[in-house]
């Protein structure tokens, strides 16, 4: 089970601005400067998981602060929050002297914007996603500083939108900046959002057992995305990460049907005439057609009560796991999984066929979970079902006298329990952990033991080693 928590991170910049030709700055004296203030902005309606608010304007009185009403402009950068409600990456913005250049004529100040993607508190070179100027004013004395900011949309100067900041001395002195007195214009854009896709990675090259793919990217565009629009596009992946299981390594015997392998018990007479009963089996998923028949007992073409079998195919479409009960005819239970997530080679299940007693149905579950049942009437007498039990590939003639199991796949065992009681979800689940059932209504407990030296199968209950026919293979088995 994986046991990381996967954010997706983003860092929307919501903005404030003016419609139409935008709203025009104060005017102040000729040289004035500019001023960006910088203020902690709580969670609330404006940022749900806080942030920063950022004003600029013209030091009118040139006392060297931004009082309220030399304020012309304000943006607010927000911090991340992921999908689950937690806390992204922080926002942060840097303020620092703009010397006269070419960004500013007379010097100015420079704003730098972006997210905190590696969490330390400070703004590094490679996590600024925006840059603006906030220039001072120029020209002849008595003539005014202006500065107007409009709302400027998606396209090549901001990806996703943000706010023109427009900077000039009013020249001709008739309020409004004009456009041949536009002295500096900069961008203050809205960020652009990381976006994390979190998805299924199957067995293979990447995760020999499966696991999580997480995909990472700004939502920019790249590779012909569309920038902005909250999807995760395949051009727009700066970095993928793999989240592998574990691999489960079990011990378990290989029992190949070409070549007739099998393991064969004395007889286990009465097992469900009390009405209430329960087997319960490891096995791994093959990967070929069919998955062999389970939980099986009895000769295949002379058929007594309490025979039961089960067999999992994956490819049928969609996969399933089908188990029959033999009361006078056979009844059977069919589970099918619709994607294919939980029948597919290579994974371990553990399958539990269960009945609470005399005309309860017959119950299909599947790792703790029921997937299936079928009305079934009456109690079983099995008390003359004295054929062998076996597991294993196939018993052909001239044993069929003593059991067959007619399998068209390699079966791959690890243990099998019955119980003259149903079991719980949680049982079951500690059932494919290895947790061992130690109560008197254990019938018979089959599972690997080194017996001098061979690996066999073996009764718990009788403390009995299985018959082995031909040649089957003790092997380590890697699954998920």
């Amino acid at each position: 089970m994986l046991s990381r928590i996967f954010c997706t991170i983003c860092a929307v910049l919501l903005v404030v601005s003016c419609s139409g030709e935008g709203e025009q700055g104060p005017q102040g004296p000729t040289g004035s400067s500019s001023l960006i203030e910088i203020q902690n902005e709580e969670p609330g309606v404006t940022c749900e998981s806080g942030g920063i608010r950022v004003s600029w304007g013209v030091d009118i009185d040139g006392d060297g602060e931004l009082s309220a009403d030399e304020v012309t402009g304000e943006k607010y950068v927000c911090n991340g929050v992921s999908e689950d409600g937690l806390n992204g990456h922080n926002s942060l913005a840097e303020v620092s002297e703009e010397p006269a250049g070419a960004n500013c004529p007379q010097g100015g100040q420079r704003l730098d914007t972006g997210i905190d993607e590696n969490d330390d508190g400070e703004l590094q070179p490679d996590e600024i996603d925006a840059t603006s100027y906030i220039c001072d004013g120029v020209g002849t004395a008595g003539k005014m500083s202006l500065i107007v900011q409009t709302e400027e949309p998606a396209g090549d100067n901001c990806v996703v939108g943000g706010v023109k900041i427009e900077t000039g001395i009013d020249e001709n002195e008739n309020g409004i900046l004009d456009n041949d007195e536009i002295d500096t214009t900069s961008y203050l854009c809205e960020g652009v959002n990381t976006l994390t896709q979190v998805g299924t990675e199957p067995p293979g090259e990447n995760c020999v057992a499966g696991g999580t793919r997480i995909d990472t990217g700004r939502d920019n565009g790249d590779g012909g995305g569309t920038a902005g629009d909250g999807v995760l596009q395949a051009g727009e992946v700066d970095s993928t990460e793999f989240v592998c299981r574990a691999e489960d390594i079990r011990r378990a015997m290989l029992m190949t049907a070409a070549d007739e392998d099998y393991f064969a018990f004395p007889p286990k007479e009465g097992f469900m005439s009390g009405g209430e009963w329960a087997i319960i089996e490891t096995l791994q998923v093959p990967d070929i057609s069919q998955g062999g028949w389970h939980f099986f007992r009895g000769q295949a073409w002379e058929d007594r009560d309490g025979d039961v079998a089960v067999s999992v195919n994956i490819d049928n479409d969609p996969p399933q796991i089908h188990a029959w009960v033999r009361k006078g005819s056979w009844v059977s239970v069919i589970w099918e999984d619709p994607f294919g997530s939980i029948v597919r080679a290579g994974r371990w299940l553990t399958i539990c066929m269960q009945r609470a007693g005399a005309n309860d149905p017959v119950e299909l579950w599947v790792d703790g979970i029921k997937m299936a049942e079928t009305e079934l009437i009456g109690t079983i007498n099995d008390n003359a079902n004295h054929n062998l039990l076996v597991f294993g590939g196939q018993i052909v003639e001239p044993l069929w006298s003593q059991g067959d199991l007619y399998s068209e796949a390699d079966v791959l065992m690890v243990r099998q329990t019955w119980l003259q009681r149903t079991l719980s979800a949680a049982e079951m689940i500690d059932y494919s952990l290895g947790a061992q059932f130690t109560d008197s209504s254990v019938f018979f407990d089959a599972s690997i033991q080194e017996s001098e030296s061979v690996y066999n199968f073996h009764d718990s209950v009788d403390s009995v080693d299985a018959t082995v026919g031909n040649t089957p293979e003790m092997i380590f088995v890697s699954g998920y």
